[in-house]
């Protein structure tokens, strides 16, 4: 069984690189979701699917479809759009 827990954090903030936050508020929150648990908070497919109540291979296939559209936000940024 899998329990979400928030524990306090002594630590401050991870930094996060402002053109990276751009682009991640530029997700649906579904797939930004995804992102968040997996990346910041290191959770595996399976604790991620269990805290949104979806299937491990839409963790997946989300993750892929938000990581690709990541990377050509990023890549756009240094140059004009």
């Amino acid at each position: 069984v899998f329990s979400l827990r928030v524990e306090p954090v002594a630590a401050e903030a991870p930094m996060v690189d402002p053109a990276l936050e751009r682009a991640l508020a530029t997700l649906p929150v579904a797939q930004r979701s995804v992102v968040v648990l997996r990346y910041l908070f290191d959770w595996s497919e399976h604790q991620t699917a269990a805290a949104l109540d979806i299937a491990p291979g839409t963790v997946k296939s989300r993750l892929s479809r938000a990581l690709a559209h990541l990377a050509r936000e990023l890549e756009g940024d240094d140059g004009p759009r």
